[in-house]
């Protein structure tokens, strides 16, 4: 999964560099699986094309992360159908909100969430070259 997260950020200009940001990646089972969250993988033919992740922030708001669609597979769909599982199990949760973050260089991910319904509620730099946009969704 983090050789997917890589390639689809560097395919748009968007990753600089591995950092401190990504230890998430270390323990998916304990960020997301075992921690009232979700973690998804699509496969064709035994490769992974998509990821996306499902995390806890508090008890009435879940994060979606890493949602990753790789290069030669995105606006076929893939991205919408790993989002609409994860806004399924975050509403099963009992989440009320859902968040993410997406940054300013990756604009047909701004479009993808916002015509899901996600709605900006603020820039931050965050110690990043690029500001990152915070969005938000009230799920029901």
């Amino acid at each position: 999964v983090f050789d997917l997260h890589v390639r689809a950020l560097k395919n748009i200009g968007a990753y600089l560099y591995t950092g401190k940001w990504e230890e998430d990646f270390d323990d998916i089972e304990g960020i997301y699986l075992n921690s009232k969250g979700d973690f998804l993988v699509g496969t064709i033919d035994n490769k992974i094309i998509a990821m996306g992740g499902l995390r806890k922030m508090t008890d009435e708001i879940g994060e979606i992360r890493r949602m990753r669609v790789g290069p030669g597979f995105q606006r076929k769909g893939y991205g919408k159908i790993i989002l609409d599982i994860l806004e399924k199990k975050a509403k099963e949760i009992g989440y009320k909100i859902l968040q993410l973050n997406t940054s300013a260089k990756q604009v047909n991910a701004q479009r993808f969430f916002e015509n899901n319904g996600y709605r900006e509620i603020k820039r931050e730099k965050e110690g990043f070259i690029v500001d990152n946009i915070i969005y938000q969704k009230k799920i029901k």
